[in-house]
């Protein structure tokens, strides 16, 4: 190996904020490179609102390719190789499907360096029935077949990708969350101010629900589950965060049901202003009907509120089992009516449980834990390149 630092060029379609797997980058990347590793990302496409200020500050160098689209494969493979030639990368570390062939051909313009592939989704079963979509499985495939590591977030999603890819070797580095940054922002508005800033009441019982607007997140089970706590007189006010393709179909619902006083469809917001919110609230929801790790459902647990959660693959591996959250069956809007009544009815026992969920994260999630897997992973794949 060469006497300097290793260098790696981390590839992510975006460093945009609200995502997981852009957040886990952005928190690992200082870190790595505190452990020796001399880190550096590369975001593929443009986002409107991203994290770029959160690297500069943490002194991290960003490339920003400004590849118009994924169909722009030749314009985005001139970009970066403006990115690669004569930086001497050891190692392409690539995270989300897009990455995962820039990496690849980035190895390939970089004679002796290696490519490390992370997975955060999981794999859709049945396969895709269309030929574009089956393209892109075979195109990822092909893209991370050679690579030194494949590494999912979670055991769910390694499962996955064995059942589909036949890859046995697969490791699993955890999600970590920033737990100092975590608390410093959840402590920062008291809980009378931060619901005045939402307009909710301060005896509100209220229900944050954190998540990208896709099907598979399963909003319109809780929407569902609102409207008939309503009819059943009980009175719940739900904030919902995110963006996506269902929140037109969401607004639609609320809409529909007449819910437009309790729920309320919203955008992205900015941690600062999202985890106050969190530790204001009586509970957060997270109803997916699948879900590869759900940091989301973490970061609420080290805020140390309550939490409901589908019985689903990734949320068991964080919450030990199930033990630490409150869980129902997924798309069982009878049973989140259930959960959400009992958690208004015995908020003690609920608290008892969030104490003990934050405990959990605190031993389990922490990004220092979360960069010390990687650093190994990374530190392996560099050996093992001879």
């Amino acid at each position: 190996m060469k006497q300097r630092p290793p260098r790696i060029l981390c590839l992510i379609e975006t460093v945009g904020r609200g995502g997981g797997a852009e957040q886990l980058v952005v928190d690992l990347a200082p870190r790595l490179r505190a452990l020796g590793l001399e880190v550096e990302i590369a975001a593929l496409f443009d986002w409107p609102d991203d994290l770029g200020d959160d690297l500069a500050r943490a002194g991290v160098p960003l490339h920003r390719l400004h590849i118009p689209s994924r169909a722009a494969f030749a314009r985005g493979l001139i970009a970066l190789r403006q990115v690669v030639r004569g930086a001497d990368f050891d190692l392409f570390w690539s995270h989300l499907a897009a990455d995962h062939l820039y990496a690849r051909a980035a190895a390939a313009m970089s004679p002796g360096s290696v490519t490390v592939n992370t997975f955060h989704g999981e794999i859709p079963d049945p396969p895709p029935a269309s030929t574009w979509s089956r393209a892109g499985r075979w195109v990822q495939h092909r893209a991370c077949a050679s690579s030194a590591a494949h590494v999912a977030v979670s055991h769910a999603t390694a499962s996955d990708f064995t059942r589909v890819y036949g890859w046995r070797d697969i490791q699993v580095a955890h999600n970590g969350v920033d737990l100092a940054r975590v608390e410093a922002l959840g402590s920062a508005t008291s809980r009378a101010a931060i619901r005045a800033a939402f307009g909710v009441a301060e005896n509100a019982f209220l229900l944050v629900v954190p998540a990208r607007y896709v099907r598979k997140k399963g909003q319109a089970h809780l929407i569902d589950a609102v409207a008939r706590l309503r009819d059943a007189g009980v009175a719940a006010r739900v904030l919902m965060f995110g963006t996506g393709p269902t929140q037109a179909a969401l607004q639609a619902q609320v809409e529909r049901l007449d819910l437009s006083d309790a729920v309320t469809i919203g955008g992205i917001i900015p941690h600062d202003q999202l985890f106050p919110l969190i530790r204001a609230a009586d509970g957060v929801v997270q109803p997916s009907l699948r879900e590869p790790f759900g940091i989301g459902a973490v970061e609420a647990m080290a805020l140390g509120t309550p939490v409901i959660l589908s019985d689903v693959d990734g949320f068991r591996e964080t919450t030990d089992g199930g033990r630490v959250a409150r869980m129902v069956p997924p798309g069982d809007v009878a049973a989140l009516v259930t959960a959400i009544g009992a958690l208004r009815r015995d908020p003690a026992s609920a608290c008892a449980r969030a104490d003990a969920a934050r405990a959990h994260v605190l031993a389990h999630f922490s990004i220092d834990a979360c960069a010390a897997r990687w650093h190994a992973i990374l530190r392996r794949a560099l050996v093992e390149r001879g």
